[in-house]
């Protein structure tokens, strides 16, 4: 691309090279730069139907007028508009396709150089794009910035109305009368169907500044009573400056501002004492400058990570009117409140916690954390200790320090030796917990860490974590009783022993056992195991007890074998009944036995006492039964 000797500018096509007119725009400005944009072809089969309009600038830094023609210029940028849409075969799906033909923005056909609308003493840049939004058009203003202008635009004018009454809105701009005799450059717009003259608004320089007594917050020189509580009070003095741009003349305006206190907290540390809130608007009337004044205090204990940031904005109170404000001000200012601490000639604090837990069972159903929290260099501000707990146990109570000192959630945050933990102070305090029935888990765990918004050198954060493990056991309180009573089977001496036994009710008298087990009150039912154990052999093999029934509630998978029990029968050999029992509230199990009456009349037995026991085991080893629950005897 090359600027030829009659000021057209050359622009390649595909497959053609073309000339446009253009006239050269900006002389006499501290910056002298001549633009061409690309458009499509007209024809929608062109292959060009896709080409954006772009305007591309070239300028060369010369206040010599004749120097343009002969002057080599220098690419810096290019400028695009926000809606130029071209459709095409490629993009359809994804393409709103536009009624008025040919599509593209014209980005660039008309643009005038204006002096300075912003006055920061720069002359500025209007450039049109009659055919952008389906041929309305716009208007983009994009302001000077020293030897050149901004690649961002600081305003675009839409044409506004349905793009039949008026198009092309941008066709023609000129920038040079001021029309209204205010000192100010205004604009006209000119498209197919009439113009618009837009008036300049001045610009206003507004600054602001914040004072704050006392400049730092000391924790400890509490100066004032809010709700019969002392605390820290702050007064802000905010100060407010303006002037025309335009003229040196002092002007009245009025200013809406807003104040947020700690602004970079979710949850604010201060509150305005009018209105105990964090946040406040108020309107304000300027002439020249004026200053307000504002108090807010201190919440209870805050901490001390960071300092209160205050932050102001502001803008005019009607800003559809008037002067603007200066875009290169910004209209917001912010301001920091540090928090006084006590660390000698140095800048930081740098301390260095230790940490000691130990737990204690006081009771079955609960225990006690004993927690020691030592400093061994410099003042610890806001020292607090966090305690994380698992969910099988409940936070009861806090001992040793004050009640308030700690918070709990589902964790517990404890202040200790608030506002600071001075050097070499050592504080220690109990929490209590109780077991939670709700969750069965094998073990109480409790982790804990001291922490402060002093600074601790990563060396020596170790010992600033602890924790308990405590190993857990539910007793499940489950009922395990035998519907029985001491059963008495005589034989005359005059019985004799059956030549051949055809039916049950020849062998001897029948015993029938019942065992009943219910459900605890507080914990589940755990899988058991039934085991019953009777003597049924001696130890010539004859048979003493012969099972004749076995019934129960639930389909149970039962087991029946002889195994050499000689702990509980030491004289004879026993079988053993093996019942798995899956969880239920309640179970019943029924035995019935018979004595085995020839093997008493053939051994001269007078008398003899039978025992037949009763084994119920957990099968969950968090899940435990109380010793009277885990064993029956049954006496015959």
């Amino acid at each position: 691309m090359h600027v030829a000797n009659n000021n057209q500018f050359l622009v390649n096509r595909i497959g053609e090279e073309r000339s446009i007119p253009c006239t050269p725009v900006a002389w006499g400005l501290k910056s002298v730069f001549s633009c061409v944009y690309c458009y499509p072809a007209p024809n929608k089969g062109d292959a060009v139907i896709a080409c954006y309009s772009l305007l591309k600038c070239w300028w060369k830094f010369t206040n010599s007028k004749s120097a343009l023609p002969q002057t080599k210029f220098e690419y810096q940028m290019s400028l695009e508009p926000i809606k130029q849409t071209c459709c095409s075969a490629l993009k359809q799906d994804t393409c709103k396709v536009l009624k008025n033909e040919p599509c593209g923005a014209r980005f660039g056909t008309a643009i005038a150089a204006v002096k300075d609308l912003n006055l920061d003493g720069y002359n500025d840049i209007v450039i049109g794009s009659p055919l952008e939004d389906d041929h309305r058009g716009a208007v983009y203003i994009y302001h000077g910035r020293g030897k050149a202008i901004s690649k961002n635009y600081s305003q675009r004018i839409a044409s506004g109305g349905d793009g039949e009454k008026v198009k092309f809105f941008g066709q023609s701009v000129h920038g040079e009368m001021d029309l209204n005799d205010d000192g100010l450059i205004d604009v006209t717009i000119g498209g197919l169907g009439g113009a618009a003259l837009f008036w300049s608004r001045d610009v206003a320089e507004v600054n602001v500044s914040m004072q704050f007594v006392p400049k730092s917050i000391n924790i400890q020189q509490q100066n004032c009573q809010i709700n019969i509580r002392k605390t820290i009070c702050i007064d802000a003095t905010i100060c407010f400056k303006t002037r025309l741009k335009s003229k040196e003349d002092v002007f009245e305006s009025s200013l809406q501002y807003w104040i947020t206190l700690d602004a970079q907290r979710q949850i604010s540390r201060s509150l305005f004492t009018e209105t105990h809130e964090r946040k406040m608007q108020k309107n304000i009337t300027i002439k020249g400058s004026e200053c307000t004044k504002h108090n807010f205090y201190m919440l209870d204990k805050p901490d001390f990570q960071d300092s209160i940031k205050v932050l102001l904005e502001f803008n005019f109170s009607d800003p559809e009117s008037g002067p603007v404000l200066d875009s290169n001000l910004p209209n917001s200012i912010a301001e920091y409140i540090p928090f006084t601490k006590d660390c000698g000639a140095k800048n930081k604090c740098i301390s260095d916690l230790v940490l000691i837990v130990k737990a204690s069972i006081s009771r079955n159903d609960k225990f006690t954390i004993q927690l020691s929290v030592r400093n061994k260099k410099d003042s610890a501000y806001n020292t607090r200790v966090l305690v994380q707990y698992s969910p099988n146990i409940i936070f009861a109570g806090i001992e040793d320090i004050q009640k308030d000192s700690c918070e709990s959630n589902h964790n517990i945050t404890c202040k200790v030796g608030y506002p600071f933990l001075k050097p070499a102070e050592e504080i220690s305090f109990k929490i209590s917990f109780q077991f939670n029935a709700s969750y069965l888990l094998e073990n109480a765990t409790v982790h804990v860490y001291a922490t402060s918004d002093s600074e601790e050198p990563p060396e020596t954060l170790s010992d600033n974590r602890g924790h308990v493990t405590i190993p857990i056991k539910y007793e499940v309180g489950l009922i395990f009783v035998s519907v029985f009573k001491e059963h008495h089977v005589i034989i005359a001496a005059n019985d004799t022993v059956p030549t051949a036994i055809n039916t049950t009710e020849q062998i001897g008298d029948e015993v029938t056992l019942h065992y009943r087990i219910e459900k605890g009150e507080h914990f589940p039912m755990p899988n058991l195991t039934l085991q019953i154990l009777f003597p049924n052999v001696t130890a010539a093999k004859n048979t003493l007890l012969y099972l004749t029934a076995l019934s129960h509630s639930q389909s149970l998978p039962i087991y029946l074998m002889l195994v050499p029990f000689k702990q509980d029968c030491d004289t004879y050999s026993c079988a053993s009944i093996n019942c798995a029992l899956v969880p239920s509230d309640i179970y019943h199990v029924n035995v019935s036995l018979r004595v085995w009456k020839p093997t008493i009349i053939k051994a001269s037995i007078h008398s003899l006492t039978l025992v037949v026991k009763a084994l119920l085991r957990s099968e969950n080893s968090s899940l435990i039964l109380r010793n009277d629950h885990q064993k029956l005897e049954v006496r015959g």
